[in-house]
Order: C-alpha cells, then sequence, then structure tokens
C-alpha cells in the first residue's frame, strides 16, 4: 500500500473529527454583510460569522465551517462552536481539560509562548468580547504543524466560537496578518445570512444500477464499487473517495477509501497501519479482546472488522472499519462516531455494510 496515501486515510479520519477539506466551492464576487474583500466561510447559525480572504476556498459540505488557501496550499481556518452548557468551566479550564488529550494525539505537543513564565495564552478582543488565544505545535504522521486558537464566548448564550488556524510550520507565519483580519471582522448576528455557494454534491447517474429502496449511490464512475447510504444521510465527498455524515448528528461519519496495495495478507497490512494510527492519535483501545473480527465486505469473504477507540482534542471516538485486500487494492469502510451514539446509527452502518458492492460482482 502505498505509504503517503495511507498516511492520507489517517489524515481524513481526523477531519472527519475535525474538518474535511477535500472539495471546494465556487467564489462569488460578493456577499451580503461580507467586509470589502471578504467572504463568510458560515451562515450565522450559531450566533456568529467568521469572514476570510475572498480568494480563499471554503468547504461547508461536513458541517464545520472550513477556508483554506487553495487546492495546492491546505492552510485553514475552521470555526466550530460549542454549546454554551457543554462548556460548564473557565476558557482556560475548559483549553486545560483537552491538554492530556492534546498530548496523545500530537507527536511532540508544546504550548509555544514568548518565554516560560508566560501564561499559555494571550488576548485580545474578537467581536467585541474578550478572546483567549493559545499557540501550539505537534505532529501528525510525522508532519510538524503549527496551530492558532481563539476561544471566545457569545455574551447573551454563552456560546463558545473556536477559530483554529492551521499550517504545517514552514509556513505558519506567512498567514498570520490574514489571520488577524478573520478577528477583526468576525461579527455577531441575531439572524443567519445565506450563502448563495455551500459546497454541493453532484450525486451520480443510477441508469441502469439497482440502488436498495430507502438508499441514495454515492459513490461516482470513478472508483470501481457501489456505495450506498440511507437517504437520512448527506453525502459530503465523492472523488475518489467516497464520505457521508448523519444529517441530524455531523460527528458520526461513514467513508469508503480504496488504495493500490503490495500487500498479500492483512496481517502484515494491519501491523504496518496500526504503527501510524498509534502515531497520529497516541493509543488506541480495541473494544474486542481480538483485534479484528471476521467480516463480508463487498459479497467478499475473508474480510476483517477492526473496532477500537481513539481520542481527538478531548473527546473519544468509536471507529470501526471493515478491511480486504481484492484485486491488488485495499478496501476500507469506516464508521465513527462518539460511543454513546454509536448503537443509535448501528442499523445504518449495517445497511451499508450489506449493501456495499464491487461492480466487478
Amino acid at each position: 500500500m502505498n505509504r503517503n496515501l495511507k498516511k492520507g486515510l489517517l489524515v481524513f479520519i481526523c477531519l472527519s473529527i475535525l474538518v474535511s477539506v477535500f472539495s471546494s466551492c465556487t467564489v462569488n464576487k460578493s456577499y451580503v454583510g461580507a467586509p470589502d474583500g471578504m467572504r463568510p466561510i458560515n451562515e450565522g447559525e450559531e450566533g456568529g460569522i467568521a469572514y476570510v480572504p475572498i480568494s480563499w476556498s471554503v468547504d461547508t459540505s461536513t458541517g464545520i465551517p472550513t477556508a483554506y488557501v487553495s487546492a495546492n496550499n491546505r492552510t485553514s481556518i475552521t470555526l466550530v462552536t460549542v454549546p454554551g452548557d457543554r462548556v460548564g468551566a473557565s476558557i482556560p479550564e475548559y483549553f486545560n481539560s483537552f491538554r492530556t488529550s492534546f498530548e496523545q494525539s500530537f507527536k511532540d505537543f508544546k504550548i509555544i509562548k514568548a518565554s516560560e513564565n508566560d501564561s499559555d495564552y494571550e488576548t485580545r478582543l474578537i467581536g467585541g468580547v474578550a478572546a483567549y488565544i493559545y499557540v501550539y505545535s505537534g505532529k501528525v504522521t510525522e508532519k510538524s504543524l503549527k496551530f492558532k486558537q481563539a476561544f471566545f464566548q457569545n455574551s447573551n448564550d454563552k456560546t463558545l466560537f473556536i477559530i483554529t488556524y492551521s499550517a504545517i510550520e514552514e509556513v505558519y507565519e506567512n498567514y498570520l496578518k490574514t489571520l488577524d483580519e478573520v478577528y477583526d471582522n468576525f461579527k455577531f448576528v441575531t439572524e443567519p445570512i445565506p450563502m448563495t455557494d455551500k459546497t454541493e454534491i453532484n450525486l451520480p447517474s443510477v441508469e441502469g444500477i439497482e440502488v436498495p429502496e430507502g438508499y441514495t449511490l454515492i459513490s461516482n464512475k470513478f472508483v470501481d464499487y457501489y456505495f450506498f447510504i440511507p437517504n437520512t444521510w448527506t453525502p459530503s465527498v465523492n472523488t475518489g473517495m467516497s464520505a457521508a455524515f448523519a444529517t441530524e448528528n455531523k460527528k458520526v461519519t461513514a467513508n469508503v477509501t480504496a488504495f493500490n496495495t503490495t500487500y498479500m495478507s492483512l496481517d502484515d497490512y494491519w501491523a504496518n497501519y496500526e504503527k501510524d494510527l498509534i502515531s497520529t492519535f497516541g493509543n488506541i483501545n480495541y473494544t474486542e479482546e481480538s483485534k479484528y473480527t471476521g467480516s463480508v465486505f463487498g459479497q467478499v469473504e475473508g474480510a476483517r472488522c477492526y473496532s477500537y477507540k481513539i481520542t481527538q482534542s478531548g473527546v473519544e471516538y468509536l471507529c470501526t472499519q471493515h478491511v480486504v485486500i481484492y484485486g491488488g487494492y485495499v478496501y476500507i469502510l469506516t464508521f465513527l462516531s462518539e460511543p454513546s451514539v454509536y448503537e443509535i446509527y448501528s442499523a445504518d452502518f449495517a445497511g451499508m455494510l450489506a449493501n456495499f458492492r464491487f461492480k466487478t460482482n
């Protein structure tokens, strides 16, 4: 299996949790209420809107508003909101509650500050309220990344807004002035302002394809499999990868990836992949005494199901992956959700697995 592509899957799992940047939308020349030369990355349903340079690409398909410099430069800015009743502490206490998780999730995690005696954060105003700014670095699949996160709350309902700037360390300094502009132009709103260019997924033709009742085909003609999702789910990616999320809970995701491989056995494949899992997420905890159970994937016998828990940004996730080597490729079907809601979607997951099939079968 191509190592860079395999690491790309790990990054995708991270992005399924944090943010996905695999598709972009067309940039319009003007937006209602936007500052000159800037565009929104969200509509303000949570009570605030962030603006980025109009030349940046924006992805709204995963439910986590994301902007990035270009297709070739994934330096990004994301906006995440947390309901006030889930914060339950001061912002420094809230951030510190995730410190252990950061240390486990990012190799060589380090808070960056001017001197050892300084506070872990700086403060400034964003949207007219006090914001706490944290800078830290770490490695993901051996890439050195640097992050700058701003935490601030809406004074009306205490919703926590988190603006995260991330870049590989070599280019981190290049966009700090842009980030200051994002901070300066953030605004709280009482009514959403619709965007005209949300990311749209073009669904493939189903002519001549038997689609199971209650399902939607999202895999396109460029892949060699059919991936169907329940009609209650929303497609998010259908390029060389197929992915979707549960419409009522965007943190519940499913995706299919395929990579060419030189591995002849799943034992060898998983032993190598597991090393990268641990490097990316820290410790992983398998849910069964045995690392895997037998599975039928795409009507192919001899597949395996690996189920394990990972922690990212202080939140635990249950990840179930069905893996098969078929025709010189390794195919991976991944289900991801917080453990507390996994059973709610287990029937959806089972249906996606049962209806998955290869075009050659």
